[in-house]
């Protein structure tokens, strides 16, 4: 690390399903849940299933509007 200052880890663009649950303290079959029944965007990678990051807190604000 050159000068001494720390190097900075980028802030995550997708989560996971099971980063999604932590994030949001649920299960990961609520926010399989979420995605199905309740409109939280997510992506298809292959096989793989992810949330990005800025969906997840539009998402979360549009609930709290909509509450």
């Amino acid at each position: 690390m050159a000068g001494g200052k720390k190097q900075q880890e980028a802030e995550p663009l997708l989560l996971s399903i099971e980063q999604t649950a932590k994030s949001l303290h649920v299960c990961r079959a609520q926010v399989y849940k979420l995605i199905y029944y309740a409109g939280l965007p997510s992506i298809k990678i292959g096989k793989l299933r992810r949330v990005v990051v800025s969906d997840l807190h539009q998402w979360v604000a549009q609930q709290e509007r909509t509450a």
